[in-house]
């Protein structure tokens, strides 16, 4: 009889793919917002295959890294991937959870650098880490 082996991992696991992914398509930033970690989270299943998180609310924030200045910023809800059409450059990204907060205040992920080439596509997510 075949049993299940018992798994563990954390609570909350980010998406499951490697970043930043660069493919060709439209010059965008293609982000989304995950909260990671968490406390141990136990499950059964054949392979003990990690569960990617789903991308949380809140809003994308993409800035002149010179300046400061912000560029651009798009809020998804929860389940979705903001797409933000850029300029080639490099920019500085981060994110603001909507549903995510620390010591009553919207959780911010540190913020990332993330460079654009002109006909491509970047997909980098912002990460807040909990515990």
């Amino acid at each position: 009889m075949w049993v299940n082996p018992l798994c563990s991992g954390m609570g909350a696991e980010g998406p499951d793919i490697n970043e930043p992914r660069v493919t060709a398509g439209p010059t965008e930033l293609v982000s989304g917002l995950y909260v990671v970690g968490g406390p141990l989270a136990l499950w059964s299943e054949p392979r003990c295959t990690p569960h990617p998180g789903e991308p949380g609310a809140g809003t994308i924030t993409v800035r002149d890294p010179v300046n400061g200045a912000v560029v651009a910023s798009q809020t998804v809800t929860r389940g979705h991937l903001a797409t933000i059409p850029l300029a080639p450059g490099t920019y500085t990204i981060q994110g603001t959870f909507g549903s995510a907060t620390i010591n009553e205040q919207p959780g911010q992920s540190f913020p990332a650098t993330v460079e654009i080439p002109p006909g491509k596509t970047v997909r980098q997510d912002v990460f807040l880490n909990v515990p």
